[in-house]
């Protein structure tokens, strides 16, 4: 009786294994976020894939890319390729990137094209698709959206315990990030305009936000961090 009972439990312990597993085999996740700039403007701080996964790419701490080359295209269509380096906690790291399609302003798709992990030969499928519309005046509504599907069991292991470091590996973007440093410039540009609209007026602001525009002004523009691009002369 007992040796049945352990059987049993076996039998179930693997069934739900084996659910697993298979349930881990896709991988899905989406994401939106409101951006106060319009479509255009939006669109320019998206398109650039390479400059923008370096600067909001998942992973961090464990994950720091520290260059972004060019090797192949003009980086913004089609059939472009870029290859990131950095660090994956204390080891050495590369991966690169192609973009799959454009269509401006409204849609970036790419894909992993192989990386220093070997993740590409345990994908059937991945994309990264960032989808941008218009919502009211002068704000854009940026969706991000990861599609792939594992085969073996390594991926799908990861899937299933890992799922911050794998969507890492496949070219997450932190929407949260982007969006504070796409609205904070949008912000600091408005506290601009205005302080040089009222010193060409000679009118007055309320001390309040006379200070904050005179602060505005004062600051340096903010910038995504640098990065080397090298054309692929081969």
């Amino acid at each position: 009786m007992v040796m049945v009972i352990a059987a049993l439990s076996l039998a179930i312990l693997t069934t739900l294994v084996v659910i697993k597993l298979r349930a881990g085999r896709r991988c899905r996740e989406s994401r939106s976020v409101l951006l106060h700039v319009p479509l255009e403007v939006a669109w320019t701080k998206v398109r650039d894939f390479g400059a923008l996964q370096a600067a909001h790419g998942r992973g961090r701490p464990l994950l720091r890319v520290e260059s972004s080359e060019l090797r192949r295209g003009d980086g913004l269509t089609a059939g472009s390729v870029w290859r990131q380096k950095g660090r994956w906690g204390n080891e050495p790291w590369w991966s690169e990137i192609e973009i799959v399609s454009v269509e401006p302003p409204h849609r970036l798709e790419v894909t992993l094209l192989r990386d220093v992990f070997g993740t590409r030969y345990g994908l059937e499928h991945h994309r990264c698709i960032l989808d941008l519309k218009p919502e009211g005046v002068g704000a854009t509504k940026l969706s991000f959206r990861l599609r792939a599907r594992t085969r073996g069991p390594r991926l799908t292991l990861a899937r299933t315990l890992s799922p911050e470091r794998l969507h890492a590996r496949l070219l997450d973007v932190g929407l949260r990030s982007l969006k504070s440093e796409i609205d904070g410039l949008a912000r600091s540009e408005a506290e601009i305009g205005i302080a040089t609209a009222v010193g060409l007026s000679g009118a007055s602001l309320p001390a309040g936000a006379r200070a904050t525009s005179l602060a505005a002004a004062a600051r340096p523009a903010a910038t995504s961090p640098s990065r080397p691009m090298v054309r692929d002369r081969a």
